[in-house]
């Protein structure tokens, strides 16, 4: 099991390695820290070289954040913000951290035009819900209308309901106006 948590430099991946321990507290910036590593050495033998401060005074609670696994394995991560000090936002945006930030920002966006979409078609299809109820409904009421008047044949020109016999006594028209032949009203 290690010592000491493995650091994984979001910044711009120089400082990977042990960390010591140690947190240098900048005279400039008293209440932030720039931690010491060990940065991983390049050959086999070199596992890890002398350790070096960090160049860019951390703020512990936004910049640096700690993780333990099952196994008992720590790992600290240093990750980029906008508002360290000496630290130009054209730096910051170079990043590792911001460009993977960056990523997820522009595919939550993505997800979220498809969202809206999603919700513009809900809003178009319940719409059409709504109207195709209304238009059965009528159907229904025009259905149980004509089948309620089986006492007689409702006329579509005057409205008028007569019983078919009637409408054979006119010779097959709407008694009422005489318009509309009884094959077309039924």
């Amino acid at each position: 099991m290690a010592k000491e948590p493995f650091v994984v430099d979001l910044f711009f991946g120089e400082y990977f390695g042990g960390h010591t321990g140690e947190m240098e507290r900048p005279e400039e910036y008293p209440e932030r820290v720039k931690p010491e590593i060990r940065p991983m050495g390049t050959k086999g033998s070199e596992i890890y070289s002398r350790p070096k401060a960090f160049p860019h005074p951390l703020d512990e609670e936004e910049n640096i954040e700690e993780y333990r696994t099952d196994a008992g394995f720590r790992v600290m991560v240093l990750r980029p913000t906008k508002d360290i000090p000496e630290f130009p936002e054209e730096k910051f945006k170079r990043t590792i951290g911001y460009q993977m930030n960056e990523d997820l920002e522009e595919k939550i966006a993505g997800l979220q035009e498809e969202i809206d979409g999603l919700e513009k078609e809900k809003g178009t299809a319940e719409k059409k819900a709504d109207d195709l109820r209304e238009e059965r409904e009528e159907w229904e009421k025009k259905e149980a209308a004509k089948s309620s008047s089986s006492s007689g044949i409702e006329c579509d020109d005057c409205g008028s309901t007569n019983p078919k016999s009637r409408w054979k006594d006119n010779d097959g028209y709407c008694p009422s106006c005489s318009d509309v032949a009884l094959e077309d009203a039924i």
